[in-house]
């Protein structure tokens, strides 16, 4: 059984971070290991990634059924995998996909079980509250994965992108999705 905590904002210098926290009671390995292999993040990331999962390593992030041939293919970097801790199994890894880096840390709960945090860094105050509703239909596809059959779903991004606008203000909530 996972669960999701609403996402929260931070200012970071000129960028901002925006960030999950999701419970698990399943072990760190088994929760990164559902979240992190290329073909986990099949069950849960907004697009397709391929590429070379090692450290420095070139990733492409395709999104299917975009209308412009520019729209399709975003670039990307594996920035590292490693273990928190120095331990031997990789638990952390940070992505640059186009100029927002984001990561993936697990690691032991308090009382047992896991803890996933998932962020983004974004370069705009505007995108926050379409990127948290977004990720939070991601992060929430992740809980399903992990056993939790009450996570919302696509249908739940208007409600999310509402909640998220009136939690982080106006001024988090100038950019929509295209086509919306």
């Amino acid at each position: 059984m996972s669960t999701l905590i609403p996402a929260f904002l931070t200012p970071l210098g000129r960028a901002w971070l925006l960030g999950f926290e999701l419970r698990s009671t399943l072990a760190p390995e088994a929760v990164f290991a559902a979240a992190a292999t290329p073909e986990a993040l099949s069950t849960w990331f907004p697009c397709h990634v391929s590429g070379s999962f090692t450290a420095g390593g070139e990733l492409s992030f395709r999104f299917e059924g975009a209308s412009r041939e520019e729209d399709l293919v975003l670039p990307g970097t594996l920035v590292s995998l490693d273990a928190i801790d120095g331990g031997a199994v990789p638990d952390r890894w940070a992505i640059d996909w186009a100029g927002d880096l984001l990561t993936l840390a697990v690691s032991d709960a308090p009382g047992g079980g896991s803890l996933a945090r998932v962020s983004a860094r974004i370069d705009q105050l505007g995108r926050a509250a379409r990127d948290a509703a977004g990720w939070h239909v991601c992060v929430a596809a992740l809980a399903r994965e992990l056993g939790d059959p009450a996570a919302p779903g696509d249908a739940e991004w208007e409600p999310l992108f509402a909640s998220y606008a009136q939690a982080f203000g106006p001024d988090a909530a100038t950019e929509l999705p295209p086509g919306r």
